[in-house]
């Protein structure tokens, strides 16, 4: 009898050391503090200690300046709770202390997820869901580099209408580490006059699909007059409701490189008619290089399943890219040129062959008046 009361209190014990430990979140306003060097303790390695975990007896966030740069590392995830102040449209500000739409200042942050996740937690909370609040934004002038440097690399920043928002004269870097599990706004969206760079980690699994129709463009990667520089990392696996799931550039220059842009899905039609773009949507002066090393495949939709190429858009292809085993349910698996106004400069690729060495005629290039 006192071997299986004491079973019991053994197993209670376990059950409330592990709940301690794994039920632990940092919550974002003890992140922001972290990324705006407010308050905070002074740990024995010089840096600043934020949402302090008794289980564990570690600090969930710590921070340090290097230079001009802030470092901020991860040490548990950072979860949603509660919407905070309801007008703010993020949860977390990059040059703009405490949190605010209307007092900005530059700064460059690099933020290591560290096999850890930020969790703007509409995938499990309505109320979330229904503040609509991107992630993160990043203010104009100021820099955010995302890294994970985890043996595991699962970190993720998930859960957000819309997971990182770049505004004029900002630059988003995003070196490794997931953007995945957003819904809403496009995950990644880079504003006018704003910079993204990628060269690993991966965009995927984003919903394209909010209220209106600008919500509908883009579920990973939506760049308006922006600079975007690709050179690695992943694209997959994100959907929205009719145009540009993996990328949707309007006006933008895209540079792409050593990319895997897949499993993208757009399957619908806006209130224009335009539909398409799987993998990548061009439009209105959009320049597209893909200066090799790339794999566009498996992506679907109505029109230019891989690549579709809008009015005034334009791409070239150049060194070795595979655009290959995409799917158009009207017409251009592959590619799509939707009028005369679209620049197709396609080279010599060996795209243009497919799997049994012929010609890849999975190409549409359609008149104007044609949609």
């Amino acid at each position: 009898m006192k071997k299986r009361i004491f079973s019991r209190v053994l197993a209670l014990v376990m059950a409330l050391s592990l709940l301690s430990t794994t039920a632990f979140a940092a919550s974002f306003s003890q992140l922001q503090d972290a990324i705006d060097g407010q308050g905070g303790q002074m740990m024995d390695n010089g840096h600043t200690g934020y949402a302090w975990n008794e289980g564990l007896n570690h600090w969930g966030i710590e921070a340090w300046d290097d230079g001009d740069n802030r470092n901020v590392q991860l040490n548990e995830n950072v979860e949603y709770a509660g919407t905070g102040d309801s007008s703010l449209r993020a949860n977390l500000y990059i040059g703009a202390p405490g949190g605010t739409d209307s007092e900005q200042y530059k700064i460059s942050v690099s933020l290591d997820l560290n096999g850890y996740s930020i969790d703007g937690g509409n995938n499990n909370s309505e109320e979330a869901k229904q503040s609509n609040k991107n992630n993160i934004i990043v203010w104009e002038g100021s820099e955010l580099t995302i890294e994970d440097n985890s043996e595991s690399q699962t970190g993720k920043i998930t859960g957000g209408d819309g997971a990182v928002s770049v505004y004029n004269g900002s630059t988003l870097n995003l070196k490794s580490g997931s953007i995945t599990g957003n819904s809403g706004k496009a995950a990644v969206n880079a504003a006018v006059g704003s910079t993204f760079n990628m060269s690993g980690g991966s965009i995927s699994g984003n919903h394209g699909g909010g209220e209106g129709a600008n919500n509908d463009a883009g579920a990973g990667l939506k760049a308006s007059r922006a600079t975007v520089n690709i050179t690695g990392g992943e694209i997959s696996n994100n959907d929205s409701a009719f145009c540009g799931s993996g990328i949707h550039a309007t006006g933008s220059n895209v540079t792409i490189s050593n990319a895997t842009i897949t499993g993208n899905t757009a399957i619908g039609t806006d209130e224009k008619g335009i539909r398409g773009g799987g993998g990548i949507f061009l439009t209105e002066g959009s320049n597209l290089t893909l200066s090799g090393g790339n794999k566009i495949s498996g992506n679907t939709a109505n029109r230019g399943g891989g690549i579709f190429v809008g009015y005034g858009a334009a791409l070239t292809v150049t060194g070795e890219n595979e655009i290959q085993n995409n799917t158009a349910t009207e017409a251009g698996d592959d590619i799509y040129a939707r009028d005369k106004a679209a620049s197709l400069n396609l080279g010599n690729s060996s795209w243009r062959m497919d799997n049994s060495g012929n010609r890849n005629e999975n190409v549409a290039y359609v008149s104007q008046d044609e949609k």
